[in-house]
């Protein structure tokens, strides 16, 4: 099941004056908003890392607020903690151990991308000890940061085949060796 924060928000905010028309810069009328690029790839990689340590602690804490506080507007508007902590609550129940993601490379599924509403998207998978989890990640620039926007880690249980802890078939005993009699 995935899961997906501030869906309803995908559509960009539009911020109007008293007229409907679109909001400008009035100090610069012929400025226009910079042009937001795919970060380098070791931003993209602290920006992935950062996003799932912060849902791992807040998976340990049960505490979604800085997950929440961390995100673009669009994202703190549509979640609270509360909405979150539901969200994530099938994650928490498996107790799903995000940690390694802090020193194992992720495999992007995609190269990052940047959508026609300006959204970064990452999508890829991390290969811990544990499980494969699948994310797509949403960051919107805010500023000139980068913000989470959306979130949707899974564990890829097709990924990894399940492990049994078998114990080896216990082995009869050796009879004893006797020694040969000795004669007289």
């Amino acid at each position: 099941m995935s899961v997906w924060m501030a869906l309803a928000c995908i559509v960009p905010l539009v911020v109007t004056d008293a007229f409907g028309q679109p909001a400008s810069d009035k100090t610069n009328p012929g400025q226009t908003a910079p042009q937001v690029e795919i970060p380098a790839p070791e931003v993209v990689l602290g920006l992935t890392r950062a996003a799932l340590l912060t849902l791992n602690d807040a998976l340990l804490t049960g505490n979604f607020t800085v997950l929440r506080d961390v995100g673009a507007r669009g994202f703190r508007e549509a979640n609270n903690a509360a909405r979150l902590s539901q969200l994530f609550s099938s994650l928490a129940t498996q107790k799903a151990d995000l940690s390694a993601v802090a020193t194992v490379a992720p495999k992007y599924s995609a190269a990052p991308a940047l959508e026609a509403n300006g959204l970064l998207r990452l999508t890829g998978s991390f290969d811990l000890s544990s499980a494969v989890f699948d994310f797509t990640l949403l960051f919107q620039n805010e500023a000139g940061r980068w913000r989470l926007f959306g979130i949707s880690v899974q564990p890829n249980l097709a990924a990894k085949p399940a492990t049994s802890a078998v114990a080896p078939k216990p082995t009869a005993p050796a009879p004893p060796k006797s020694e040969p009699a000795k004669q007289k």
